[in-house]
């Protein structure tokens, strides 16, 4: 039964050889997609997690206005005493 189902979907495969493609494409397309976003979550997660308290770090986000524009990041000035 699976060995029939098979047999038609590669019929119409080579009888639809554009709408194959696209379809094969934007499969691979999405799947490369999610892959890369996992991976990015995945690091943005385990961001100093090698530290022993490190459920008690925290990250600050900065937004800076200058000139009607806005430069948001992670960098802060240091601190020293």
């Amino acid at each position: 039964m699976v060995k029939n189902y098979l047999l038609v979907a590669l019929r119409n495969m080579q009888r639809n050889k554009a709408f194959t493609a696209i379809n094969v494409l934007g499969l691979a397309l999405g799947i490369a997609c999610s892959l890369l976003i996992f991976l990015w979550v995945n690091d943005e997660y385990s961001i100093d997690r090698f530290h022993q308290n490190s459920p008690q770090l925290y990250s600050i986000f900065e937004r800076q206005y200058h000139d009607g524009t806005v430069f948001a990041n992670h960098n802060t000035p240091g601190h020293r005493n």
